[in-house]
């Protein structure tokens, strides 16, 4: 198979992968060219909520054990970075809770919330984003998964999840918590 071949199979599964970076590195420019204070609050919101991704990460296998099939990978999972061309290795890092599904979710709040609040947007434009908005980050988290199919991370042409359901169920119902969190932060300073 050529190059270009296998590049343009991966592409599924390296635009989802990437998803949450590419809204770190939106946001922040958006923040910066625009000197806007929403991107900037949302940008704050992004890395509070990455923080507690650690904060959890470090709570589940205190309680847990850092052995324990909660928290561990599925077999195979690998430290495939941005990007997994660079000889990834098997990871031995916590999969629980999912990062991405995380970020994916605590965005979808957010974009909701914003959607939704805008008296100029028609119901049919406010559904239509709202279930764009929601199936984004239905597949962001899917994707970490076995039941991703084509954008599930593959290496070498093999299927890579990074994480159980379980993982990014627990990884979506923190995002969701952060969003919600956020909003009312953002909404008593408003």
């Amino acid at each position: 198979m050529s190059t270009e071949a296998s590049d343009a199979r991966a592409l599924p599964s390296n635009v989802v992968r990437t998803l949450p970076y590419t809204l770190y590195v939106g946001t922040a420019a958006y923040a910066a060219v625009f000197a806007s204070g929403e991107a900037l609050a949302l940008l704050v919101g992004l890395v509070l909520n990455e923080v507690s991704n650690h904060a959890a990460k470090a709570a589940c296998k205190g309680i847990f054990g850092k052995d324990t099939v909660w928290i561990k990978r599925p077999a195979g999972a690998m430290d495939t970075g941005i990007y997994p061309s660079h000889q990834p290795k098997v990871s031995t890092t916590s999969g629980m809770p999912s990062g991405h599904a995380q970020t994916a979710w605590f965005a979808a709040v957010v974009f909701l919330h914003a959607v939704f609040r805008d008296p100029s947007r028609g119901i049919f434009s406010s559904l239509s984003s709202a279930i764009s908005i929601v199936a984004l980050a239905a597949l962001t988290a899917i994707s970490r998964t076995q039941y991703g199919g084509i954008f599930t991370v593959h290496v070498n042409g093999t299927p890579r999840p990074a994480h159980t359901v379980n993982q990014i169920i627990l990884g979506g119902v923190l995002g969701v918590f952060n969003g919600l969190l956020a909003l009312r932060v953002w909404e008593s300073f408003a």
